[in-house]
């Protein structure tokens, strides 16, 4: 009896590992992120699509629009049809790509939710995680603060540099809330509280009640229109 519940708890355990993996991109040593990971994963679009780019200014700007997960940049396309990055994005307000709206600050961050003129976004990247990588003195560290891979600006162009050893890379969300004038602060009760103020009693007992979890995109929507319909 124990042999099989010590058996059955190690096939849920490769089948947890094996959903783990399938979810990231490897990148083998002597690799570059930027070659090694499909087109599908870096970015959000199958292919750069048409938008228009509000700016701070008053103006607009039409393009073909797409958004690297692996860069954390907003690309797009010249009439040439070379990739080409927004160099000054702090001059962007938002970017509206068909129905997709990103807004901009300081980081691009996608609207997944809005309610009246709150919103809630999400900042999505390709990021390594953990690992027993190489750190700076060619110490084993198990902390990802120190990327296996680095970029270097050379007269506008970007180059990807190798990587030393195997890593592997996963898609990372951080959610924000967005108040009616665009400001965004990274998704938590303080947020919520600062921003629906008149609403803070109710506000923590609802958070409370419904443990809501911040890093939770369902809980998140629920609480927003909890905050704006009450």
């Amino acid at each position: 009896m124990r042999v099989a519940a010590m058996v059955a708890l190690f096939i849920l355990f490769v089948q947890h590992i094996l959903a783990q993996t399938q979810k990231g991109y490897p990148v083998k040593a002597g690799q570059s992120p930027s070659h090694a990971i499909p087109d599908q994963a870096k970015y959000l679009l199958p292919s750069f699509t048409a938008g228009t780019a509000s700016l701070r200014s008053g103006g607009s700007v039409r393009s073909r629009f797409n958004y690297n997960f692996l860069l954390d940049e907003m690309q797009f396309l010249d009439p040439k049809g070379d990739t080409l990055v927004i160099v000054d994005p702090a001059t962007i307000k938002k970017i509206a790509i068909d129905s997709i709206i990103f807004y901009y600050d300081k980081v691009f961050l996608k609207e997944i939710e809005k309610a009246g003129t709150y919103k809630l976004a999400v900042q999505e990247s390709l990021v390594q995680i953990p690992d027993k990588s190489e750190g700076a003195f060619g110490t084993k560290t198990s902390t990802a603060a120190i990327d296996a891979y680095a970029t270097i600006d050379a007269e506008g162009k970007q180059f990807k540099l190798v990587v030393k050893q195997d890593v592997l890379f996963i898609k990372a969300a951080n959610f924000y809330l967005g108040d009616a004038y665009d400001h965004f602060f990274r998704a938590s009760k303080k947020a919520f509280t600062n921003v629906f103020s008149s609403k803070k009693e109710g506000l923590n007992r609802y958070i409370k009640d419904e443990k809501i979890n911040f890093n939770n995109e369902s809980d998140l929507k629920k609480l927003l229109h909890f905050c704006t319909e009450n």
